[in-house]
C-alpha cells in the first residue's frame, strides 16, 4: 500500500495498475479504501450528462455514503467501466433487465 501511495502522486491508476500487475479499478477501490487521493489522467475533459431525477438522488445518496462528490463517483464508475472494458456487461444486464418489464 506505501508504493501506491507514493505513485499516486505523480501516477494515475491506470499507470499504478500497469505497475503493480493490475486493474485500474482495483487501484481506484484500495485507493479509495485507504482515502488514498489518485491523478487524473493527462489531457482529462469535462463530460456532462443530463439524468433523470431518481437516477441523480441515487448517486447522491450512494455519493455521501462514500464520502465523495457525485461528480467524483461518476468519474470513477465510468472511468472503470472503461478500464475493465465492461460495456457488454452492463449494457447486456440492462437488456435484460428491461425485458423482463
Amino acid at each position: 500500500m506505501n508504493l501506491i501511495r507514493t505513485e499516486a502522486l505523480t501516477k494515475n491508476a491506470k499507470q499504478i495498475a500497469e505497475m503493480i500487475g493490475s486493474t485500474p479499478g482495483s487501484v481506484y477501490a484500495k485507493c479509495h479504501e485507504n482515502g488514498i487521493k489518485i491523478r487524473k489522467p493527462p489531457g482529462a475533459k469535462l463530460v456532462k450528462a443530463d439524468l433523470s431525477g431518481q437516477t441523480r438522488v441515487k448517486l447522491e445518496c450512494k455519493a455521501v455514503d462514500l464520502g465523495v462528490s457525485v461528480e467524483v463517483l461518476v468519474q470513477k464508475l465510468l472511468t472503470i467501466i472503461v478500464e475493465d472494458n465492461l460495456f457488454n456487461a452492463i449494457l447486456e444486464q440492462d437488456e435484460k433487465s428491461s425485458s423482463r418489464k
